[in-house]
């Protein structure tokens, strides 16, 4: 894992801000509810939640600048720009972001493409020691 750092976190299931390679990202706090003893803040975990629906020629359409980067749109909701590293499951590189993107293919010939999806949010925990 890269640089990373937790900035401020309102509570659990709310608003959490952090650093990571110097940039600031913001995610649904989902570790505040545990114990601190048992979680290992220097071990920070990803998730993504995508529930608006891409039509698949915008999804593979949407990054001709073949960008690897999560670009903000609200609180913890992003443009995710990356690239497909490998179907089954389907993973791809966003920068600072590698993520499971669900089953959306298993074409092979869709690694290497780079994609632009909706992440509705970002979710941050935290590997339990």
């Amino acid at each position: 894992m890269s640089a990373f750092e937790l900035l401020s976190t309102d509570g659990y299931a709310l608003q959490a801000q952090f650093k990571l390679n110097g940039k600031e990202y913001g995610a649904m706090d989902d570790f505040s509810g545990f114990d601190p003893a048992h979680v290992d803040q220097q071990s920070p975990e990803f998730d993504i939640l995508c529930l608006t629906d891409q039509s698949w020629e915008d999804m593979f359409s949407g990054n001709p600048d073949k960008k690897k980067e999560l670009v903000k749109t609200g609180d913890w909701s992003y443009d995710g720009y990356g690239q497909i590293t490998s179907v089954s499951p389907v993973v791809a590189d966003f920068g600072d972001f590698t993520f499971e993107i669900g089953d959306i293919t298993s074409d092979e010939r869709c690694v290497g493409e780079f994609i632009h999806i909706v992440i509705d949010r970002l979710d941050l925990t935290f590997r339990s020691r």
